[in-house]
């Protein structure tokens, strides 16, 4: 008589069970991680269209249509309204050139809230005449992110004809 040399069917079963059990743990292993990449990946771009859809500063004409003022050789003076989300704050910076050399000043200055006009002003040294060139850029901070974003979708820039010079 021969015997038999292998292992029962009832085992056999098991062990292609438990098989199937460990592929099946490591496929939603894999699908769980590929899906939360793919949420923070939409959570960050989410941030980048709410920069380019909801964050707007317009900056306030005066009389002359001019958006800007030296209000005297050193001051430079710009009325801001936020048309948008509320902004954690703005960074301003005028450019030209000086008596010695071209110059760049920037400041950081508070935010805005939703709807909210405020005037800001800018002194500093090298502004011996008006800039050539200003530009404002929002910055904000969204709930659900601690991190602060600048929003250069929205950057605003003065051209020096629409500033007024008349210190």
């Amino acid at each position: 008589m021969r015997s038999k040399k292998g292992i029962s069917p009832i085992i056999a079963a098991i062990i292609l069970i438990a098989i199937v059990v460990a592929i099946g743990a490591l496929v939603a292993n894999f699908i769980r991680n590929y899906v939360n990449t793919q949420q923070k990946s939409i959570d960050i771009s989410q941030q980048g269209v709410r920069c380019a859809t909801d964050v707007s500063i317009k900056l306030i004409e005066d009389a002359a249509g001019k958006k800007a003022r030296c209000t005297s050789p050193e001051t430079l003076s710009i009325d801001v309204q936020n048309a948008g989300y509320a902004l954690q704050n703005i960074v301003l910076t005028a450019i030209g050139s000086g008596p010695d050399a071209p110059y760049s000043d920037t400041v950081t200055i508070q935010g805005l809230s939703a709807g909210q006009v405020s005037r800001y002003s800018l002194a500093a040294s090298t502004l011996t005449q008006a800039p050539s060139k200003i530009v404002l850029v929002p910055v904000i901070q969204l709930p659900s992110n601690p991190q602060i974003t600048t929003c250069g979708e929205s950057t605003v820039e003065i051209a020096a004809s629409e500033i007024d010079n008349t210190t």
